[in-house]
């Protein structure tokens, strides 16, 4: 559940893959879901462990991903272009 359509019932598609790509990113680096409540998902809480520096990148795009505001997330056409992410993607 994106933080835009918790308080405005207000849903775009792009914007929310782009988050829900962002709790999948979570979930694979920490092996847990981000936000406990719909408050936390408001207030922008998780509940971030301890990350590497092995991990940074992919932390970062984590965070983008899970911001907020939906307009400072990344476009979705843009994130197969993230050095991390190109190193294994071919079209």
């Amino acid at each position: 559940m994106t933080p835009e359509w918790i308080l405005q019932k207000r849903y775009s598609g792009e914007k929310s893959c782009v988050w829900t790509l962002g709790v999948c990113l979570y979930f694979l680096l920490f092996q847990q879901y981000p936000f406990r409540s719909k408050v936390d998902i408001v207030n922008g809480r998780s509940h971030v462990p301890f990350k590497s520096s092995e991990d940074n990148e992919a932390y970062q795009t984590m965070q983008l991903c899970l911001h907020g505001n939906e307009y400072r997330r990344p476009k979705l056409n843009t994130l197969p272009n993230l050095s991390w992410l190109a190193d294994g993607y071919s079209s």
